[in-house]
């Protein structure tokens, strides 16, 4: 099987599938496209931070999220990227999703839309762990990993953001859009050989 790299871009020019087949499935595992239709960073000085806190509270009904942490808001999540710098993004296709933020956050801290920079990938199923214990050079048991985590890694010598979400068997993989085809090249293959058989 080999996955097309394929960029489609409607008339609005909202950003679509990157590529083409994405959907694997075996037996206690799904990888497909992630849930998260908008991207956007949230950078900002250091001592500007607890009012940042604030104003997310107000607006989003959650706080920043520790280093290695995500989580939920109504109608997407917020994660840590690192030192002073945050993503969140929307479950919902918004192309001015920087620009409503802006409004948000009054223009305190810097938002630049990271949608099209981004792949996200989500991978369901009793047998993703197993899977992803394979790929990845961290330890996936709760304790070190545990529901609402989110940390910079390796996977396949390529740079990506995993996380584990709040629901049951369900992991997150982000990767630079550039390396998604490769990386879902490489899924399949650990795929195939960790199961034993091709995708249904």
């Amino acid at each position: 099987m080999i996955l097309m790299e394929l960029v489609c871009v409607d008339s609005n020019l909202i950003a679509k599938l990157p590529i083409s087949n994405f959907s694997l499935k075996w037996e206690g595992l799904k990888v497909s496209h992630g849930e998260y239709s908008e991207i956007c960073s949230i950078s900002i000085r250091t001592k500007e931070v607890q009012a940042l806190n604030s104003v997310l509270k107000t607006e989003f009904k959650v706080s920043l999220p520790e280093p290695n942490r995500m989580l939920r808001h109504d109608s997407g999540c917020i994660f840590w990227f690192s030192r002073s710098q945050w993503f969140i993004t929307s479950d919902s296709v918004n192309p001015y999703f920087d620009k409503d933020l802006i409004k948000i956050f009054k223009g305190q801290p810097s938002i630049t839309l990271q949608t099209d920079g981004w792949t996200p990938i989500l991978l369901v199923g009793e047998k993703c762990k197993l899977l992803l214990e394979r790929l990845v050079k961290i330890n996936l048991c709760e304790q070190n990993f545990p529901k609402g985590s989110s940390t910079r890694t390796v996977c396949s010598h390529i740079n990506i953001i995993l996380q584990r979400p709040f629901e049951v068997n369900k992991y997150m993989i982000l990767v630079e859009r550039s390396y998604a085809k490769s990386l879902l090249d490489n899924i399949y293959e650990a795929g195939v050989n960790f199961i034993g058989t091709e995708p249904i």
